[in-house]
């Protein structure tokens, strides 16, 4: 079951990582581009914000597939012997 699990993080976690990484960094190549074009007269606060946010929530989702990668490739517990009433 910890195996299933980590493998459903680890796919939550890398499109949740892709998706957020790729619309964070469309928003701050817009701002960059009105930031250049204004001689850095607007878009600054945009890019702080952007890039602070966006950020966040790569880092967040990131954190959530390398919980999944931990939990899949966690060592196997020692095997037990199966309950017997006889023993």
């Amino acid at each position: 079951m910890k195996n299933f699990l980590g493998l459903i993080l680890m796919a939550l976690g890398a499109m949740a990582t892709l998706y957020c990484g790729l619309v964070s960094l469309g928003f701050i190549g817009i701002s960059l581009v009105g930031f250049i074009g204004t001689l850095g007269r607007e878009g600054g606060r945009d890019l702080i914000l952007y890039g602070g946010f966006g950020g966040l929530a790569t880092l967040l989702s990131l954190s959530v597939y390398l919980l999944g990668k931990a939990l899949r490739n966690a060592p196997p517990r020692p095997h037990q012997k199966p309950y017997s009433r006889y023993f």
